[in-house]
Order: structure tokens, then C-alpha cells, then sequence
């Protein structure tokens, strides 16, 4: 088990990183919320509409957790030069890329049209700027320092969208306690 633990970045670097996809993935799904919300407070009750809130912050939240953790398997798995070593800026990058994309796939319908072309351009492109990014933080200092500095700052933002999550995990569990659909 100690190997193990020596193959992991620090808990302060896995922190940060995971900060990084938790801020991505609940800014992501906060502004979806937005989006949907005229149309909720039309038609649903105030107990409804925290579910529907509440399931949404969830689904963010786990979807951090399962990307966080991809990453963290890669980093034990990889030799340390290639991502442990500067763990928090190539996580926060790909975090970020990774939510930029997913949002230009999302809002461009991508999946739903089925455009085999489209998706493959999507595909290539994420992968490249992955590497091209990859490449740039492993070769500047300056790059390196500066997104682990910005996520750094980031982390209370990210931290309060935790505590959102967690409010959404409660309410979640209250709701289905007390057998309200």
C-alpha cells in the first residue's frame, strides 16, 4: 500500500485538481440551470424545482468525482515526469479543456445529430489541444506556475460550489426519506 501511496501526487495537489473539475463541471451545470430556470419556475412546485436543482448540482458533482479520479489512476499508473510532477497544472488544463469541449458538444448537439464527421473533427481537435497543452506546461515554467497560482484563487469559488453540492446531496436524501417524488 505504501508504493501505492508514493505513486499519488501530494493531497494538496489532488485537492486543487479536484477543485478544478468540481469548479468546471458545477459552473457548467449552474449555467444550464439557468438557462432552464424560467421555464421550471413556470411549471413546477418550489419542492420540485430544488429536486430538479438539487439532481443537476448531484450529477455535476459525480461527474467531477469520475474524471478527478480517471486522472489520479493515470498519475499512479504514468511514470512521475509525465503528470505527477506537475500534477495541478496539467489537471486544472485538462479540467478545464475538457469542460470547454463537452460544452461545445453539448450546446452544438453534436451526440443528438449523430454527425459521425463532426464528432471525429470534435474528437481530434480535444485530443490535440490536450497534447498541444500538455506539451507547452511540461516545457514552461512560467505556464506551470501560473495555472497552479489560478487555481489556487479559484479554490474558495470551487469550495462554495462543493457546499452547493453538498446542499443538493441533502436535499436529495431528504426528499427521498420522506417519500416526496
Amino acid at each position: 500500500m505504501d508504493t501505492f501511496k508514493n505513486r499519488l501526487p501530494e493531497r494538496q495537489q489532488l485537492i486543487y485538481v479536484f477543485l478544478a473539475f468540481a469548479f468546471a463541471s458545477n459552473a457548467w451545470a449552474l449555467y444550464d440551470i439557468t438557462q432552464e430556470f424560467p421555464a421550471w419556475i413556470l411549471r413546477l412546485s418550489i419542492g420540485e424545482l430544488l429536486g430538479v436543482v438539487s439532481h443537476s448540482l448531484v450529477f455535476a458533482f459525480l461527474d467531477a468525482v469520475f474524471i478527478f479520479l480517471i486522472l489520479v489512476i493515470l498519475s499512479a499508473i504514468l511514470p512521475a515526469s509525465w503528470l505527477r510532477n506537475r500534477f495541478v497544472s496539467i489537471g486544472t488544463a485538462i479540467a478545464f479543456i475538457t469542460g470547454v469541449w463537452f460544452i461545445f458538444l453539448h450546446l452544438n448537439n453534436l451526440i443528438s445529430q449523430r454527425n459521425v464527421t463532426m464528432i471525429a473533427i470534435w474528437a481530434i481537435s480535444y485530443l490535440a489541444v490536450l497534447i498541444a497543452t500538455y506539451v507547452f506546461i511540461q516545457r514552461s515554467e512560467k505556464v506551470h506556475k501560473g495555472i497552479a497560482g489560478f487555481i489556487e484563487r479559484l479554490a474558495l469559488l470551487a469550495g462554495i460550489y462543493l457546499v452547493l453540492d453538498i446542499l443538493g446531496f441533502i436535499v436529495i436524501i431528504v426528499r427521498n426519506i420522506g417519500g416526496v417524488a
